[in-house]
């Protein structure tokens, strides 16, 4: 996400003051790519993905991808599909991490963004990761949500599809499947790729 805020302050006569972080995940998310195993398999210049939750053996943990970039002939950023991945708990604990196989594989540009300052981008990055926390809470607990949670998953799903890049769809399903297939079950729907 780091290098979505740094494309859209290209250009821009004074960058705005960096909004803190909201939220321990957010936190977190930031500098796993620097912790444990992902410290010598991630390269730093590559951005995680949002975090999303998933459950394993009862116990929560946040999963992310990592991908690059490269720049065009027009200067222009051009990022690729995921190329690591990584689950961490929300004290930022690095649980596992990995490189995936394969040349860098370029994805189509997402301009949804290009209108948005760097303030802007990062105020709706910091909500959503708190988002994500306050949900991942409502989906550890294995409880019925009631309405009230069905409409705060429906509400998150569009809010984290206005933020997630349309061709990591297929990848953000693929990082939690249990969690985006309760979110469905909840009012909520996993992210879909571009139209």
């Amino acid at each position: 996400m780091l290098i979505l805020f740094t494309t859209a302050a290209c250009g821009r006569q004074e960058p705005p003051a960096p909004v803190p972080a909201s939220s321990a995940l957010e936190q977190a998310s930031r500098v796993v790519s620097a912790k444990g195993a992902c410290a010598t398999l991630i390269p730093q210049e590559w951005s995680p993905s949002f975090a999303v939750p998933s459950m394993t053996g009862g116990s929560l943990r946040f999963r992310v991808f990592f991908f690059g970039y490269a720049r065009a002939a027009d200067r222009s950023l051009v990022f690729h599909a995921p190329q690591g991945e990584a689950s961490f708990t929300l004290d930022g604990r690095v649980l596992e991490c990995r490189a995936l196989p394969g040349a860098p594989r370029a994805i189509p540009r997402d301009a949804r963004f290009d209108s948005l300052t760097l303030e802007e981008l990062t105020s709706r990055a910091s909500r959503l990761h708190a988002d994500v926390e306050a949900i991942a809470t409502l989906f550890a607990s294995g409880r019925d949500i009631g309405e009230t949670g069905r409409a705060r998953v429906a509400a998150f799903s569009r809010d984290f599809a206005a933020l997630a890049d349309p061709s990591h769809a297929a990848a953000y399903r693929a990082l939690a499947p249990d969690f985006w297939a309760w979110a469905e079950k909840n009012g909520g729907a996993a992210p879909a790729p571009a139209k």
